[in-house]
């Protein structure tokens, strides 16, 4: 089991659709995969919760449910 997130950029202030997510992973931890997400920063950046996934193609599927944050 691997842990990953996804981001992707989002301007609130103009109405435009958010940009194609980008799928981070694997991360061998939960630990590492919030070192990473805390990294990535930006007001226009939404990110997803950091989930388990056995594989990518998994990791494709639970993403595509997952909610956006900023």
């Amino acid at each position: 089991m691997s842990y990953w997130f996804g981001y992707r950029a989002y301007n609130k202030d103009i109405d435009l659709l958010p940009g194609a997510g980008i799928l981070e992973g694997p991360f061998d931890s939960y630990d590492a995969a919030k070192r990473k997400k805390e990294s990535i920063r930006g007001n226009d950046i939404q990110k997803t919760s950091i989930f388990p996934a056995e594989d990518k193609e998994q990791a494709y599927e639970k993403i595509a449910n997952e909610t956006w944050m900023i």
